[in-house]
């Protein structure tokens, strides 16, 4: 993997990460991708698999369109990698995605769902899969925001996270809740109801994450915890994997069309400690 740092210029400043330590069995790599219409169009499965095998253990997806999309994709991953699909679809006004996560064997998944959305908050009501890995398990809510027509729809939707949290977190013995995906926003106002309730970046909040035409723009795509519960976060550089320079040979173009218009986004945890 490689931590991208991107200046306003839009140049990139390339910090090699120390892949081999997060692959550790001591430790493990979660992520968060959006797959870019993953079973719709032509996809270059095995770029998309192998960038996944090389930089994760763990990785939700965002903007699944169909089962077979996933199936295929699947179908490219070595055989000690393991997956599961949402059980419905979410969207609305004709446009309907899959969540999605992939993990290796040595993990367990224990559930997984589409939280119920009673007071309408979201476009796309959040996913959630909790896993076990060794000695440490978790939950991982996976989100993908609406782009709307303004920003204050965005806003919206993200601040309603805010309040989901804390009650995911005193439902039960569960606290160790990581929320991550395509927020299609960078850190404004609209976090704010997640920050006031301890959860912070674990990204870094302003890593530029989406494929512009020469370089890589946006910095849409987010994970937060909370420090406080998620003990056995490494706190260090993000998993921020340059798939346009390392997957294909610094076209955007082509790594935009045929893979995904965003990178993945990942943190490293420590998997031997027991937070619960």
């Amino acid at each position: 993997s490689i931590n991208l740092r991107n200046h306003e210029s839009g140049s990139l400043q390339l910090n090699i990460a120390n892949v081999s330590q997060s692959s550790e069995k001591s430790t493990i790599r979660i992520g968060t991708w959006n797959a870019k219409r993953l079973g719709q169009g032509k996809k270059e499965y095995s770029i998309f698999a192998r960038i996944i095998d090389e930089n994760f253990d763990v990785i939700v997806l965002e903007e699944v369109m169909t089962s077979d999309g996933f199936y295929t994709l699947q179908k490219y991953l070595p055989i000690d990698w393991m997956g599961a699909i949402s059980s419905r679809s979410v969207g609305k006004n004709g446009y309907y995605e899959y969540y999605a996560v992939l993990y290796r064997k040595n993990l367990k998944l224990t559930s997984s769902k589409i939280i119920n959305d009673s007071l309408d908050s979201w476009t796309r009501d959040p996913g959630l899969f909790c896993l076990k890995a060794r000695n440490t398990d978790f939950c991982i809510v996976s989100v993908h925001i609406v782009f709307g027509d303004s920003i204050e729809e965005r806003d919206k939707e993200i601040s309603a996270l805010g309040n989901l949290l804390p009650k995911l977190t005193s439902a039960g013995s569960e606290k160790d809740y990581l929320l991550m995906g395509d927020f299609n926003r960078s850190p404004t106002p609209g976090f704010t109801s997640l920050l006031k309730n301890e959860y912070v970046f674990a990204d870094g909040g302003t890593n530029k994450t989406t494929l512009g035409v020469r370089n890589y723009s946006n910095a849409y795509d987010h994970i937060l915890l909370n420090k406080r519960y998620t003990s056995e976060w490494k706190q260090q550089n993000p998993i921020l994997v340059d798939i346009v320079s390392d997957y294909c040979a610094h076209d955007f173009s082509y790594c935009s069309t045929f893979v995904s218009d965003h990178i993945p986004v990942g943190i490293i945890l420590d998997d031997t400690k027991d937070d619960d």
